[in-house]
């Protein structure tokens, strides 16, 4: 009767499969569905979660995979009881957790957890009671009429970090403001205020400040004895006019183009002085000399992860970061020496530029 039925079609359905290491005794599979109502008010699963997945390893099914488990509560706050939460109290919902699973494991079968870090613009508005729903940027949510929270810097490091080398203070410390600081760090070791592209001809890797200068491709930042920058206001290129109001305006007048675009938009003599008190030339000066102090500080903050990273990430790591190191000195000391003889005006503070 079964073989007329097509009944060895399914026979492989009942026997043994591996996943990795792991041996699921057939191959029916529970896939997740919304725990909601599953959890209590600590993060952990109830009795009525527990029961509702014993239940289904009783009857015989070979892998259970639970409906979503959320892994922060930093960041996208939940209102409990919400879905099951592993941080919210860790050793609650460990304790929850192992009564589940050794009930689901008396009957020969294996559960997984769905972990997820949030829903973000789609949360459940039951999910949500006090807190504003988070994304990314500041988007309309999918089901309510509010503007979602946008994600800052530092969440999202913070969580790279935890998610990528795990929960150790120390990491956590040492990694954090090396991710935060370095886009700062770059730009002021490398060309200042907006000014950009002084690198070597066709692969674009390591200090050049003229290797674009008088290339086909245009002039990059008309540096002479008395200034540096392109004039692209109204009165130079024009470009500034591709801006609507009121960028156009503000990238227009010096005195209001934020600073970290000057030289964009701007031709500015060396002596000018900016909002810091600073005369350029002794800006571009002081970036560089900082721009090479931090990276060569992050090389040796990182050296105190040794022992704690696993080695193969550490010497990866570490050797990237001593490479930017050295690079860091040489653009610090090109950019320096070519902006020194060009404007014959020296560093306020002494230091050796060639």
């Amino acid at each position: 009767y079964y073989e007329q039925e097509g009944y060895r079609m399914y026979e492989k359905l009942f026997t043994p499969v591996k996943i990795g290491s792991l041996t699921i005794k057939n191959r029916f599979a529970m896939a997740p569905m919304g725990p909601l109502g599953l959890s209590d008010s600590e993060g952990g699963f109830n009795q009525r979660g527990i029961d509702y997945y014993v239940e289904r390893a009783k009857g015989g099914t070979g892998l259970i995979i639970t409906g979503v488990t959320f892994s922060d509560c930093e960041v996208e706050k939940p209102s409990m009881p919400n879905c099951p939460n592993s941080t919210y109290n860790p050793v609650h919902f460990i304790r929850t957790g192992r009564e589940m699973t050794e009930r689901v494991h008396a009957y020969g079968s294996k559960i997984f957890l769905m972990m997820s870090g949030g829903f973000g613009r789609v949360t459940i508005p039951t999910n949500l009671g006090e807190f504003p729903p988070v994304a990314p940027s500041e988007i309309p949510h999918r089901w309510l009429d509010k503007t979602c929270r946008a994600l800052t810097a530092e969440e999202i490091a913070r969580e790279w970090v935890r998610c990528t080398y795990g929960c150790n203070r120390e990491i956590l410390d040492c990694m954090l403001p090396m991710l935060l600081s370095s886009w700062e760090t770059y730009e002021k070791y490398t060309s200042p205020l907006g000014i950009g592209w002084m690198v070597n001809p066709s692969h674009h890797y390591g200090p050049n400040v003229d290797g674009y200068e008088y290339d086909r491709w245009g002039t990059y930042h008309y540096s002479d004895c008395r200034g540096m920058g392109v004039d692209r206001t109204m009165s130079g290129t024009g470009y500034v006019s591709q801006y609507n109001e009121p960028n156009c305006s503000m990238y227009e007048d010096i005195k209001t183009c934020p600073e970290e675009l000057l030289l964009f938009f701007h031709h500015v003599p060396y002596t000018y002085r900016l909002k810091t008190g600073k005369t350029l030339i002794q800006h571009i000066y002081d970036s560089h000399f900082e721009g090479a102090m931090q990276a060569q500080n992050m090389l040796l903050n990182f050296d105190s992860l040794k022992h704690i990273l696993p080695p193969g990430a550490f010497e990866r790591i570490h050797t990237r970061l001593k490479v930017q190191a050295d690079h860091a000195k040489e653009w610090r000391d090109r950019i320096n020496t070519y902006y020194f003889r060009i404007s014959g005006i020296p560093d306020e503070k002494g230091r050796t530029i060639y």
